[in-house]
C-alpha cells in the first residue's frame, strides 16, 4: 500500500494495525516513496518462541501454503534489511 505522508499523518493508527497484519506500507513524498513502514522482525520472532514455548506447532495443510509462509517471511526480511541499510 502506498499513502502520502499528509495521508500518513492522519492514519497512522490505521497504517500500523494495517502493518501488524502483515501488510507493507510505503509513504511517499509528491509520489516519490521515501520510507517504507514494515513489520518489525523481534516481534514476529518473539511472537513464534513463544508458540513454541506454549507447546503449539505451525500447521500447514500443503506444501503449497508452506511455500507461501516462508516466501512471506522472505519478504519481511528483505524489507527489513532494506530497511536497516537506509537508516545505517
Amino acid at each position: 500500500m502506498q499513502v502520502s505522508v499528509a495521508q500518513a499523518k492522519k492514519k497512522l493508527t490505521e497504517l500500523i494495525k494495517a502493518v501488524e497484519g502483515g501488510e507493507s506500507v510505503t509513504i511517499c513524498r509528491r509520489g516519490v516513496p521515501v520510507a517504507d513502514l514494515v513489520r518489525t522482525l523481534r516481534k514476529a520472532a518473539k511472537e513464534g518462541f513463544d508458540q513454541i514455548d506454549r507447546g503449539e506447532g505451525i500447521e500447514f495443510q500443503s506444501m503449497e501454503e508452506l511455500d507461501k509462509e516462508i516466501d512471506r517471511l522472505g519478504r519481511e526480511v528483505s524489507a527489513e534489511l532494506v530497511s536497516a541499510r537506509k537508516h545505517a
